[in-house]
């Protein structure tokens, strides 16, 4: 329609660093080494949150598969063994001194439901972080695995944008305000500052 480029982005529902190098390509008159350096990237960050779902998905698994099988237990034990166990070590055994580690566990067998529990709240956990995206972000920055994705993401963006022709303050700026990340923006600002 023969609007201008930034004017036609701005409607779009496009990730702001794709717009702003968009604009920046069309202005430097590289559009096409423009859309081929953010084709890359977009690929590259793809192929790193791919990678980084798929390490969780084990532990995922783990956490589910305990919490039903605590729960399993734990129902199974209350309802149908811990009557014939009860007779077994108090009647059976009546007046026998009991080894140490099995007077150390009878508690814990009447206390099943402590299982279930901390799996649940392990299981409750894991989904409020893959739902909530506030608690997503802040546990992003604490797992090792994902802080240094998040610190490499980071730097592939100031990496597309310094060829791109912004200069290393305008990225830095650009960056800051692209960044989610409250403790990457704190070091993204004090980078500027010391420029």
């Amino acid at each position: 329609r023969g609007r201008p480029i930034g004017e036609a982005l701005a409607e779009r529902r496009l990730p702001d660093l794709y717009k702003r190098l968009v604009v920046v390509g069309a202005k430097s008159n590289d559009m096409p080494e423009t859309l081929t350096l953010l084709a890359e990237y977009y690929q590259n960050q793809h192929n790193l949150w791919t990678r980084l779902n798929g390490l969780m998905v084990y532990p995922s698994i783990v956490v589910v598969v305990a919490f039903v099988v605590s729960l399993i237990f734990y129902y199974a034990w209350t309802y149908c063994f811990v009557d014939a166990w009860n007779t077994f070590v108090y009647g059976l055994l009546e007046g026998a001194q009991l080894p140490a580690m099995t007077r150390m566990t009878i508690p814990l067998l009447h206390n099943l439901w402590i299982f279930p529990f901390f799996f649940g709240t392990l299981f409750t956990f894991l989904l409020a972080v893959l739902f909530v995206p506030r608690l997503r972000e802040s546990m992003s920055w604490r797992l090792p695995a994902f802080r240094e994705a998040r610190l490499a993401h980071t730097a592939s963006t100031i990496g597309l944008l310094l060829p791109g022709g912004l200069t290393l303050p305008d990225t830095f700026g650009l960056v800051y305000e692209l960044e989610s990340n409250s403790k990457t923006r704190n070091e993204l600002h004090r980078w500027g500052q010391n420029l």
